[in-house]
């Protein structure tokens, strides 16, 4: 038997529409035999609604699963908090994967002419007016 949090809650929605486009929406759904709530449901959890920007710091980390002969990607949080990413990733994909950010990169330090392993890319600085003796910041 289930524990009351593992039972699925659900709720139920309501909203208005034009008759006529509920009625291609009704029609739509005998085609493809599916009911109008199932139909209207699998559109709100491919959307998400409740997914928002994480506006917290992180590091990536991938581990190595040997029973699945798999990867995980997650995200281990500064807060102490984990999130999941991606699991089942194979390492044909994560060597593709390094490829592509290697390659991104090496781009990136030849569009900044980076020469020295050291140096760092400079920010935007305001440049100054006038010349000689007469610059004004």
């Amino acid at each position: 038997m289930l524990s009351e949090k593992e039972k699925p809650q659900w709720t139920s929605i309501r909203s208005k529409v034009k008759k006529k486009n509920y009625l291609e929406l009704e029609k739509y759904c005998k085609a493809k035999k599916i009911t109008v709530s199932s139909y209207m449901r699998s559109l709100i959890e491919k959307n998400n609604p409740a997914t928002v920007p994480i506006k917290k710091a992180g590091t990536n980390n991938f581990r190595f699963n040997p029973l699945e002969d798999k990867f995980i990607w997650e995200i281990d949080f500064d807060d102490g908090s984990k999130e999941v990413i991606a699991e089942e990733l194979s390492d044909t994909f994560l060597e593709n994967l390094k490829k592509s950010i290697d390659k991104a990169l090496t781009t990136k330090k030849e569009e900044i002419d980076k020469r020295m392993e050291d140096s760092v890319n400079m920010p935007r600085l305001s440049k100054l007016e006038g010349r000689g003796e007469n610059v004004k910041s």
